[in-house]
């Protein structure tokens, strides 16, 4: 007997199959062009829609801390900025169709972010659009506003899943180990050609392998490798999360501890002083909140520090330049080349900066924006040739590239933008400190060092360096990673103690001494006897015998 159905369904596949087996083969005919690579793209994609349905989450996830792209979409977007609205897209279908599921409670950090995103559309709209070139703008910039309006996305599709407790530990590590992708990048100058096509989803500039100047005030060069700072910075950040200090300095695991210091070794080679100043500022702060101080560890950490400062003084200047570049703020003395790269670099932001502070209360109300007109980058490039701007920083300051975190918010949203980015860091402050305090022992030391990073991040974003279209994303995936992690931001457990109403003054009395001398509180329950009119003269009667 013939199924109709089956034959059905089988004429409809090959009905799609075939042409699209068509298409595909007349397109391998140009394997390099980009018109055939985005359409084997898109139908990847569209072949992994049952993957995606069930992974998304794990997608989000391991997508945060990557630098990859979609490079067959308009604009080449980052590949945690898709996955963010297609997360929050299938969360919110769901929600539709499953009335039992919830968003994890955040109504603390949500309204914040809300505020900000009304700041950052209103300025928008007021200062010429978002500049979105794909669809026909003159100006450029969008993917900047795109990268604000992602990160709160990213936030709402994090808080759409509840991290299962038994795999913390798994997506603890696709969230700081995901960053290793990047390796892919920083492998264009030793591939094979054959393999160049891999740049294209993980762009050479992820790896961020190559010379670096000291800015456009010149310099000498110094090799510097972006991936192995951040690689050994954020294993670093996954040793304590997994480990704590207290373990992965342990002497009977030496390969453990090897690795530990190796990693610090990483983080300081690319020459960036703010990695090398996060990396110290976040063993600091883990190293106060698993309470160590009140140790024996404390006076030993102090004695290894002294005599690691002074076995490194005479041997500083045989050390790799990108290292000496990353301590050449301390007072040591290293080699001129590392020292001029790092004050030259200095010295450019700092002047930088000071001509910017004339600009800030002509922006202090409604904000310059993100988006940046034709013209101007015309003029902009004239300037440029002829040295005439800023002493060598107009690009970077029309671009909004500030390097500063105060001047990245106040120049380009106002003062409206520092309120609103100022009370979502207040608020979680307040969240990562509460799952730090109150959440499961099990996760004391992830979400110690996830109150840490955000910490030393915020330190680094007002003094040091910083970006908001960049940073809010780091941010808003934190405190996001946190609420799916813990369920939600934890509060103290209130524990009800109830009252007994006690009728014989001899119980009484004994179970009042008892609990004056435990507390008051016995067996976590609290012991009060309430005198009715019953037993108030039997109390009565009971006091005056003690007393005869």
């Amino acid at each position: 007997m013939t199924n109709v159905s089956s034959i059905f369904r089988s004429l409809i596949t090959y009905a799609l199959v075939l042409p699209l087996a068509a298409v595909l083969g007349y397109l391998l005919a140009t394997p390099l062009d980009f018109s055939t690579l985005s359409t084997i793209g898109l139908v990847l994609v569209f072949l992994c829609i049952p993957l995606i349905l069930r992974w998304h989450f794990h997608l989000l996830i391991m997508s945060w801390n990557t630098f990859a792209v979609l490079f067959f979409l308009p604009g080449r977007p980052r590949i945690w900025l898709v996955t963010a609205f297609v997360s929050l897209l299938i969360s919110a279908v769901r929600r539709t169709f499953d009335q039992r599921m919830r968003f994890l409670p955040a109504r603390t950090i949500i309204l914040p972010l809300l505020f900000l995103a009304g700041v950052v559309f209103i300025t928008a709209q007021m200062t010429g659009g978002m500049g979105m070139r794909i669809f026909g703008s003159a100006a450029i910039g969008g993917l900047r506003y795109l990268l604000i309006f992602g990160a709160i996305v990213g936030f709402m599709a994090m808080t759409a899943v509840r991290i299962p407790p038994p795999k913390a530990k798994l997506f603890v590590g696709l969230f700081l180990l995901s960053t290793m992708t990047n390796v892919f990048g920083s492998l264009a100058y030793v591939v094979p050609s054959f393999m160049y096509p891999m740049f294209l989803l993980f762009p050479a500039e992820a790896g961020g392998l190559g010379s670096a100047s000291a800015g456009p005030v010149g310099g000498s060069d110094i090799t510097r490798s972006f991936f192995l700072s951040q690689a050994g910075q954020y294993i670093f950040i996954y040793m304590l999360a997994r480990h704590g200090i207290r373990e992965a300095l342990d002497t009977r695991k030496p390969g453990r501890m090897f690795l530990f210091l190796a990693t610090i070794v990483c983080s300081m080679y690319g020459g960036f002083r703010s990695i090398f100043i996060l990396v110290g500022l976040t063993f600091m702060v883990i190293f106060y909140l698993e309470g160590l101080l009140r140790t024996k560890l404390f006076p030993i950490f102090i004695l290894v520090g002294i005599l690691g400062m002074t076995a490194m003084v005479p041997m500083a200047t045989r050390l790799p330049l990108g290292i000496q570049r990353s301590i050449s703020f301390l007072p040591i003395e290293v080699d001129t080349i590392a020292r001029e790269n790092a004050e030259a670099t200095s010295e450019w932001r700092l002047a930088m900066w000071k001509s910017l502070l004339p600009e800030i209360p002509k922006y202090l109300i409604v904000g310059k924006g993100l988006a940046i007109d034709s013209n101007e980058l015309d003029t902009q490039h004239y300037l440029e040739r002829r040295g005439a701007a800023f002493g060598g920083a107009a690009g970077s300051i029309l671009a909004g590239d500030y390097h500063s975190g105060p001047l990245s918010v106040i120049i380009p949203f106002g003062i409206f933008g520092v309120i609103g980015f100022g009370w979502f860091l207040i608020a979680e402050c307040r969240a990562l400190y509460r799952n730090y305090l109150y959440g499961d022992p099990a996760l004391r030391k992830v979400n110690a060092v996830l109150y840490a990073m955000f910490l030393t991040r915020v330190f680094l974003f007002i003094f040091i360096f910083g970006g908001f279209y960049g940073d809010l994303a780091f941010f808003a995936g934190l405190i996001g990673f946190s609420i799916s992690l813990n369920g939600g931001i934890c509060k103290p457990v209130t524990v009800v103690r109830p009252q007994m109403g006690l009728r014989k003054p001899g119980l009484a009395s004994v179970l009042a001494s008892a609990t004056s001398r435990g507390g008051g509180v016995t067996h976590g329950v609290s012991v009060e006897w309430i005198p009715s009119r019953r037993n108030l003269f039997s109390w009565l009667r009971c006091l005056h015998k003690t007393r005869v």
